[in-house]
């Protein structure tokens, strides 16, 4: 699910950008999400967002492995 445009900022026609660094764990979940970039009411919407996200599995050698 694409995380959610704040109603402040909408109200107030603000745009911006969110950077995020995750790290997705071995079962494609995420692990740790760090904010890199972005205005706060627009990374609080943008990291719920991502925690609920599933990733295909990195595999090296035919095993799972956690990425960055």
């Amino acid at each position: 699910m694409p995380p959610a445009y704040p109603s402040e900022a909408r109200r107030l026609h603000i745009e911006g950008k969110v950077i995020i660094h995750a790290i997705i764990n071995q079962d494609g979940t995420v692990g740790e999400l760090r904010v890199m970039r972005g205005q706060c009411p627009f990374a609080k919407e943008a990291v719920g967002a991502v925690k609920q996200w599933r990733f295909s599995l990195t595999l090296l050698n035919g095993t799972p492995v956690r990425v960055s």
